[in-house]
């Protein structure tokens, strides 16, 4: 089992004003992701490349969205 990071691009509630302004211990202020999303990787894509790189170790994988979740 392996798991595969995605970046959908969201917000968190803890940075953009709905509980807080602040952040949070998880998260740097670019939300501990890879990017993807502001360089336009769609989340087919970013499944794609994950599941490649993973499949040399794994049969099975878990998405898992990173930043800001």
């Amino acid at each position: 089992m392996a798991k595969i990071s995605l970046d959908a691009g969201l917000t968190c509630p803890n940075r953009d004003g709905r509980l807080s302004t602040q952040g949070c211990l998880f998260c740097d202020a670019f939300g501990s992701g890879s990017g993807a999303a502001a360089w336009g990787v769609s989340l087919e894509e970013q499944i794609r490349q994950g599941i490649d790189r993973a499949r040399r170790r794994a049969d099975k994988f878990i998405l898992y969205f990173q930043a800001f979740t």
